[in-house]
């Protein structure tokens, strides 16, 4: 092999070189290595031969995969890619009505100037309780009647409970569309029927 090669050409170049000089440390340090490697390079070449049937093997495999990735789309990829648009089709469904719940959510938590219509609210409340009831004078239009005040009050409360419990309705609903739509899409990724 190749380190038998080196060794002829070793001996022949000190046959060829006959008349005594000193050795350069360097070549002389490159040849005991090179020794030293004999034994070892005699034990991996068996070992390559043997390896190389299996890269051949591997070569071809690689070959009939990229042949059969630049093949033409057949019948049953034609049905599978079907299956696919559907699925498609399905996400996009999935995210406009999820869109449309978002939108839907925002605007039922746009202030739609509703906190500022409390805020109003609440300070005239004050100002009519500040005022206290006045035994002499009748209610003014511009206040409210001491009777007005609790129900007033009280309509605040509801409105800010009822507005509350839509809110949660409508999270709930949400949360339940959102585990309907992992459930389906895990069911289609695991490939289980309806």
């Amino acid at each position: 092999m190749a380190l038998d090669r080196i060794r002829e050409d070793l001996k022949n170049a000190e046959a060829a070189s006959s008349a005594p000089s000193k050795p350069d440390p360097e070549v002389v340090g490159r040849l005991v290595a090179l020794e030293e490697l004999a034994p070892r390079l005699d034990e991996l070449a068996p070992r390559l031969d043997e390896l190389a049937p299996r890269l051949d093997q591997l070569s071809a495999e690689i070959d009939e995969r990229l042949a059969a990735l630049a093949r033409p789309v057949s019948a049953d990829d034609s049905e599978v890619l079907q299956h696919l648009e559907r699925v498609r089709l399905s996400i996009e469904r999935f995210g406009l009505h999820l869109g449309e719940h978002d939108r839907a959510l925002a605007d039922l938590t746009a202030p739609w100037g509703v906190e500022e219509r409390l805020e109003e609210l609440a300070t005239r409340v004050e100002e009519v309780a500040a005022s206290g009831p006045r035994g002499d004078a009748p209610p003014s239009s511009a206040g409210l009647p001491s009777g007005d005040l609790g129900a007033l009050m009280q309509r605040v409360e509801e409105a800010e409970t009822a507005s509350q419990a839509d809110r949660e309705r409508l999270m709930s609903r949400l949360e339940k569309m959102g585990s309907s739509i992992d459930w389906r899409l895990q069911r289609l990724e695991t490939g289980e029927p309806e």
